[in-house]
C-alpha cells in the first residue's frame, strides 16, 4: 500500500502467511481510524502462531476499520475479526472461503460457487501448477453479474470491482517455497504475472 505504508498479504521466513480482507458493515469506512494494512506489516514480524495471538492481545483492534484476518502457518490456521468484538475463529485443514462478511462457510452464494470449484483441490492430489491453473483461469472467466454485490469472483462493474489479484500458494516441501501470480489490473483485462521466481524461500 504506496498511499497508507501498510499490506493486505504478507509471508516471512518463519513459514508465517498473513491475508486481510476488509470486513463489510454497510456503512463508510472511517477515514480517521488507523489503515487495516499495518496490521499484516506488525503482525508478520512474529515467529509462530502463538506470537500473533499474543501481538493481538496488546492492539487495540477498535482503532481500525473492521477486518477479516487470515493467520496461517506450518502449526494451522485461525480468522481473526475485530467486528463486532475482537475474536478468534479456528480453521481446521480443508477448504474454507474468507470474504468481506461472516465466516459462514456455505451460506452465501459466492461460498457455495467457491466450494464448487475449489474444494476439490483440498482432497484430490494434485500438484502446484494444476492448483494455480485453476485459479487463474477460474479468476479470468467473466460471469453475468446483474445483481449488488455480484456473484462471481471477478466483479468488473463501472466504478466498482476487481482492480488487482494476487494468487498465493505456500508448499507443503520442507522448507517450504512460495507461489506467486500477480496482476496490477483486473484479470480480464490484464493477465497474471509470475513472480515465483523470485524462490523466496521459507525456513
Amino acid at each position: 500500500d504506496l498511499e497508507s505504508g501498510g499490506s493486505w498479504w504478507a509471508c516471512n521466513q518463519a513459514g508465517l502467511v498473513i491475508c486481510l480482507t476488509n470486513r463489510w458493515i454497510d456503512k463508510p469506512a472511517d477515514e480517521t481510524k488507523i489503515s487495516r494494512g499495518h496490521l499484516v506489516r506488525d503482525l508478520i514480524q512474529a515467529a509462530s502462531l502463538d506470537e500473533v495471538r499474543k501481538l493481538l492481545s496488546t492492539i487495540n483492534l477498535q482503532a481500525y476499520n473492521p477486518f477479516n484476518l487470515l493467520v496461517m502457518g506450518s502449526q494451522g490456521a485461525f480468522l481473526y475479526t475485530n467486528f463486532p468484538r475482537p475474536y478468534e475463529i479456528g480453521l481446521a485443514a480443508g477448504f474454507h472461503f474468507v470474504g468481506n462478511g461472516v465466516l459462514e462457510e456455505d451460506k452465501a452464494i459466492k461460498s457455495r460457487m467457491a466450494r464448487g470449484t475449489f474444494a476439490h483441490l483440498c482432497r484430490d492430489p494434485v500438484n502446484a501448477e494444476t492448483m494455480m491453473a485453476v485459479f487463474r483461469q477460474t479468476l479470468r472467466t467473466a460471469l453475468p453479474q446483474e445483481h449488488i454485490p455480484p456473484q462471481g469472483f471477478n466483479v468488473s462493474l463501472d466504478e466498482y470491482g476487481t482492480t488487482s489479484s494476487t494468487i498465493l500458494a505456500v508448499s507443503g516441501d520442507s522448507p517450504p517455497r512460495l507461489q506467486l501470480y500477480f496482476s496490477p489490473d483486473n484479470p480480464l483485462r490484464r493477465s497474471y504475472d509470475d513472480y515465483s521466481g523470485l524462490n523466496l524461500v521459507m525456513r
